[in-house]
């Protein structure tokens, strides 16, 4: 059976300088990643899609992620189409705009 393709957006609260404050991934049916953006607060971008540069695990679930005791992990699905856009143009503004609605001028 083909799963089709999910896509997340998770923001890392406390992600220190050296660290994405947000990662958006295309996940196959089985989790790996198959396309990645990591932006990071001071602006830089990074898209990764060379096996050599995605996870060799798995993601985790949403609910994994928003139970870490650790970290604070903001979890968001994306649509086929949110996902491509942010690829197209990654910006914090945009993630931000996904995790909590368009900001105010």
């Amino acid at each position: 059976m083909n799963v089709p393709a999910t896509f997340e957006l998770v923001q890392w609260w406390d992600a220190p300088p050296e660290e994405p404050r947000f990662i958006a991934a295309e996940l196959d049916g089985q989790r790996y990643e198959l396309r990645k953006i990591e932006l990071f607060r001071d602006g830089t971008v990074m898209r990764l899609m060379s096996e050599r540069d995605l996870a060799e695990v798995p993601w985790p679930p949403l609910a994994e992620l928003a139970a870490d005791e650790d970290e604070v992990f903001l979890s968001t699905l994306l649509t086929a189409e949110e996902f491509e856009t942010l690829w197209a143009d990654p910006s914090l503004q945009r993630c931000e705009e996904i995790r909590h609605g368009p900001l105010a001028p």
